[in-house]
């Protein structure tokens, strides 16, 4: 989805959201680009990935003049 979103047509593309977006800061522009992409991403919690992670490790270092 995303590939012929973007390759299709790059210049429709910037064309219908990048311009809107970056300059005018349209948000039509940017609901409907969000409308498209949020069915595709991959949402985590903190919480959910937390779970996965090793414990957290502290490393110090001495950076005073010797």
């Amino acid at each position: 989805m995303f590939r012929s979103l973007l390759e299709a047509s790059r210049g429709r593309f910037r064309q219908r959201f990048v311009a809107p977006i970056e300059q005018r800061r349209s948000a039509p522009a940017a609901a409907a680009l969000n409308a498209l992409v949020r069915p595709h991403m991959l949402r985590r919690t903190k919480a959910l990935v937390a779970a996965e992670l090793p414990p957290k490790q502290l490393h110090l270092d001495d950076l005073r003049p010797h």
